[in-house]
């Protein structure tokens, strides 16, 4: 081609003719259909109106390699290409990718349905308590959690409660070979149960299996460790237990409780609480000092919740540390102590730290004769007093006899029936304090154990208590 000459019209001459044009440009005066002449070697220089631009007809656009229009799957995603155009499809959670067989391109084709029943065992990491701190986390059975069969969507589509062992049994009608998962909250609302353990946000704690093909009969475990938040599940163990406790003296089903916790970080109020307002109890998890392994600490709080819902407490909360202080402050804290220790069959308050020591540990049964721990005889029986005092008082109490559960169930009765009176029966202070008690416990058990009161109470831990109850019995 060299040496010819291509002649294009163009709108405007926007060139200025120099050597490195290689060949001449003749300007028309500025006329709009001015003639250019270039040099056909030089064509590449000059940008042409597109509309002088044709495409040759047998110009397609290409798919790229390994795409056509039959398809192919990748997993569950159906992908196929058209006129050079890829578009991608992803299969729905019944069906599946089935590839290209011949001229028949792939599809999503529906799975057929059919009985699908899984069954498995849930276990959790609990870091046992002791008198000399946490020992190392084991898998223990979780009884009457929440277990879910979700479909790849996520929707629930059967549901059930462990054993007493931590077995479960789910069936549903499912598309066979489907993707499923087993997922367990630490949840229940139903006639024997109405509570959560959540996050500080108020979401419910779910932990489940990797996904898993759907088929007749499938066997799938759930052990939770402690770094996938076991301890939410140790609470829910030990609130489920806790309830279980009280369930035969409550006059009626608990209404729903919420559990707070998150593992490594305080609670707003810095230190694990129970919120009257809310029926919430709010549990340390760290990062020195976390609750979910500390029954005792647990069941306090829970007593709390016994307390605000089924009796009538009085205390104006606050800081509290064992010293003698508001008398209804160390009745509520020193019952809640008490509670913690019987729910949990053993007379040592215990709470630990994440590093394995004790952060508090006292003794109910062996409390020292110190002053915290006593009254003064010299004042009246509206003084302060601390909370171990109660607590320990109330221990000397369930422990008489061989039947501890009987002995329980007369100490319950104080709070459930003789505080529920109207009006209330009120000596000591103005509202409920270890005094009501005492009257209390006297007068609907007929005297009896007087001589325990008169032994350890008054004799041993010194507190003046009067015996002055036949005026508030009726």
């Amino acid at each position: 081609m060299t040496g010819r000459t291509t002649w294009l019209r163009s709108s405007a001459l926007l060139c200025v003719a120099c050597s490195a044009c290689g060949g001449v440009v003749r300007p028309a005066g500025g006329d709009a259909a001015a003639d250019v002449r270039v040099n056909a070697d030089a064509r590449a220089d000059v940008v042409p109106d597109v509309r002088d631009v044709v495409v040759p007809a047998d110009v397609r656009p290409v798919c790229p390699a390994g795409e056509s229009a039959l398809g192919r799957c990748d997993g569950s995603i159906l992908i196929r290409c058209v006129d050079g155009v890829t578009d991608s499809q992803v299969c729905g959670p019944e069906t599946r990718c089935v590839g290209p067989s011949g001229a028949t391109p792939a599809q999503c084709e529906r799975l057929q349905t059919g009985s699908v029943s899984v069954s498995g065992r849930v276990q959790y990491a609990r870091r046992p308590l002791t008198t000399r701190g946490l020992g190392p986390a084991a898998l223990q059975p979780l009884g009457g959690v929440t277990v879910q069969l979700l479909d790849a969507g996520g929707t629930a589509r059967a549901s059930t409660t462990t054993d007493p062992m931590g077995n479960y049994t789910l069936r549903a009608e499912l598309a066979m070979g489907s993707m499923v998962s087993i997922r367990a909250r630490p949840a229940r609302s139903d006639a024997s149960y109405q509570f959560s353990v959540e996050n500080f946000g108020g979401a419910v704690y779910g932990t489940a299996t990797p996904a898993f093909a759907a088929e007749a009969m499938v066997t799938r475990d759930l052990d939770i460790q402690e770094a996938n938040n076991a301890g939410a599940y140790a609470i829910f163990d030990t609130i489920r237990n806790g309830l279980d406790y009280v369930r035969r003296t409550l006059p009626r089903a608990a209404p729903l409780l919420r559990v707070r916790w998150e593992r490594g970080r305080t609670p707003p109020g810095g230190t694990s609480y129970f919120v009257r307002g809310q029926n919430a109890i709010y549990l340390l998890g760290g990062p020195s000092d976390s609750d979910e392994f500390d029954l005792p600490v647990i069941f306090h709080e829970f007593g709390h919740f016994v307390e605000q819902n089924y009796s009538r407490t009085s205390s104006p909360g606050g800081a509290h540390d064992g010293s003698p202080t508001d008398p209804r402050l160390a009745w509520g804290e020193g019952w809640g102590t008490w509670f913690g220790c019987v729910a949990n069959n053993d007379s040592q308050y215990l709470d630990a730290l994440i590093s394995g020591g004790l952060r508090v540990q006292r003794d109910l049964a062996n409390l020292p004769l110190v002053r915290q721990n006593m009254g003064d005889p010299m004042q009246p029986i509206s003084q302060p007093v601390g909370e171990y005092l109660v607590g320990g008082s109330l221990w000397a109490l369930s422990s008489v006899g061989m039947d501890r559960a009987a002995q329980v169930d007369k100490l319950l009765a104080v709070s459930l029936r003789h505080f529920t009176r109207m009006p209330p029966p009120d000596r000591g202070v103005t509202g409920v304090d270890f005094v009501d008690f005492l009257d209390g416990y006297l007068c609907l058990h007929g005297g009896a154990d007087r001589s325990v009161i008169e032994n350890y109470v008054v004799t041993q831990r010194r507190f003046p208590y009067d015996f002055n109850f036949a005026g508030v019995c009726r």
